[in-house]
């Protein structure tokens, strides 16, 4: 793999999505990969752009219920090699132009990170380091396959009756303390491959679980379970009523929107054709940053200089720098390239950059009539 795994910034939740990246792929095509609100890694054979290139993506779930269409630049281009074939996948940042985007975002990884592939499969949440105390065994360690508001699948290598208690300690990055939770097994299913038996317990959880966990008696004797007692499917866990949150709300909130800061931009560079310049300067507000934009088109070149997301200078400026950027408005062709720096220049503007667009685009209006 060529100069190492790209940078997580929050545990992904891996899977299978359809993309398609504008511009580059002509419709959505099945992809393997993970997935998070602040970006996804995937396996493609596409040239999708250097390490800071700008894309827009087209995402929808498995099933293609869901979908999603977001900004986002490239952070790593890497290539595994194996005996039976090379895979290349690239990594990306979701850029959400807006507060809107980015909570449609947050609701795509949650609808994904609910509904599995396949329900014998399970949805794997990685960075999800789990124990569990089932009745008369020591804590040990298990696999979470799945999560959702109410319901775990853990992965065991013992069982439990259906209806059982089972108690579960599950760290995550993002949650500061452990999560303690109890349930009871709503479903116990042989796992299917080879090496050990081991099973997939469905938990519907009811409480938290205060202090240490501990071992507990159970209620049935483990030895006298009938296999007729392991469901053939699991059963429907209806959600929290009147959207209530249910005990392991701050866990997946950590998996699909960790606490931490944005990721520091270095370099951002892409087709106009694909990033218009009005939303370019949204981006560039919205997320405060502070550098030279270079703008490329007709063999010409016009730099913007930015301050905490609004435009202070142009240059060249024959006819002052307004009206430099009003001729910016509308393009969509050429290419820009974004590189953060802290350079302190006059402000010959004076106006942020929403005041500044509405300006230009009511001056283009009335000298239109």
């Amino acid at each position: 793999m060529d100069s190492g795994v790209e940078s997580r910034r929050s545990a992904r939740i891996a899977g299978r999505f359809w993309v398609a990246v504008e511009g580059v792929d002509a419709d959505l095509a099945p992809r393997q990969g993970d997935i998070s609100a602040t970006g996804m890694f995937f396996e493609t054979d596409s040239d999708v752009g250097d390490v800071g290139s700008v894309q827009w993506l087209h995402i929808a779930s498995h099933d293609r219920t869901r979908t999603v269409h977001v900004m986002a630049y490239v952070v790593r281009v890497a290539t595994v090699a194996d005996v039976d074939r090379e895979v290349r996948g690239v990594a990306l940042e979701f850029m959400p132009e807006s507060d809107d985007a980015a909570a449609k975002l947050a609701d795509f990884v949650r609808y994904v990170l609910e509904h599995p592939v396949d329900e014998n499969e399970g949805q794997i949440a990685p960075r999800v380091v789990a124990r569990a105390a089932p009745p008369d065994h020591e804590v040990e360690s298990v696999g979470v396959s799945r999560l959702s508001v109410q319901t775990l699948l853990l992965e065991t290598d013992w069982a439990v009756p259906v209806g059982e208690q089972v108690r579960v300690e599950i760290v995550a990055r993002g949650v500061r303390h452990p999560i303690r939770v109890e349930g009871n097994a709503v479903s116990v299913l042989p796992a299917v491959g080879p090496g050990p038996k081991r099973y997939r317990i469905a938990v519907q959880v009811t409480d938290e679980v205060k202090g240490p966990l501990k071992r507990f008696s159970s209620s049935m004797e483990l030895s006298a379970v009938d296999p007729k007692t392991i469901a053939p499917k699991p059963k429907t866990v209806p959600p929290p009523a009147n959207g209530a949150a249910g005990p392991l709300e701050p866990l997946l909130s950590a998996l699909i929107q960790p606490p931490a800061e944005p990721p520091e931009r270095k370099h951002l560079a892409g087709l106009l054709a694909r990033i218009p310049f009005t939303t370019l300067c949204s981006l560039l507000e919205l997320e405060r940053l502070s550098g030279e934009l270079t703008i490329r088109r007709e063999g010409q070149v016009v730099r913007l200089y930015v301050e905490e997301g609004r435009f202070i200078d142009v240059e060249p400026a024959p006819n002052g720098p307004r009206a430099e950027i009003g001729k910016l408005i509308g393009c969509r062709d050429g290419t820009f390239d974004f590189v953060v720096s802290d350079g302190i220049r006059p402000d010959k503007i004076g106006q942020t950059m929403t005041a500044l667009l509405l300006d230009l685009a009511r001056e283009s209006d009335e000298k239109d009539r």
